[in-house]
């Protein structure tokens, strides 16, 4: 029996339904949980990307890794200024002169209002963290370390 101030709304089999009364007048929908098998249809997707388009014009470029999309939006439209993509030209770089089966360390300093995110590449390649490449960060310093350094590892 329900109690004299929940609101009527249905009988206690509306569980089967979509409204459920519970005290202090809230309604809230039932939810049936979906099967563990179950996949979500690729549709579903295409509203969020379409609405993201429609917010940002110039979707999607740049393109925000991963780890900042989730303040892409809030950050292309208040501080618009503050965001945009960095390259600079490996020829610009300083050359390192090195002797075989040796350790060398490449120094970056980037200074942002947001933390960076920081690639190193050989090739158009990204460089995987593993024995022969060490990437280390420490606050606005960013190092990448090759060890055991051999004659195929120059170029740019």
């Amino acid at each position: 029996m329900l109690h004299p101030h929940f609101p009527i709304l249905g009988s206690p089999s509306s569980c089967e339904g979509h409204v459920v009364a519970e005290p202090l007048g809230r309604i809230v929908p039932s939810v049936k949980p979906e099967p563990l098998g179950q996949r979500t249809a690729a549709d579903s997707y295409y509203q969020y990307r379409d609405r993201s388009a429609r917010n940002n014009a110039d979707w999607p470029e740049p393109n925000p890794p991963l780890g900042r999309i989730a303040h892409f939006s809030s950050l292309r439209k208040l501080e618009p200024s503050k965001y945009q993509d960095t390259f600079f030209d490996s020829r610009e770089a300083q050359q390192h002169y090195l002797h075989a089966s040796q350790s060398t360390p490449f120094y970056r300093r980037v200074i942002a209002d947001s933390p960076a995110v920081i690639s190193w590449c050989r090739d158009d390649c990204e460089l995987k963290q593993s024995v022969k490449y060490r990437k280390k960060c420490e606050a606005n310093d960013y190092t990448l370390t090759i060890n055991r350094t051999k004659l195929e590892d120059r170029g740019e």
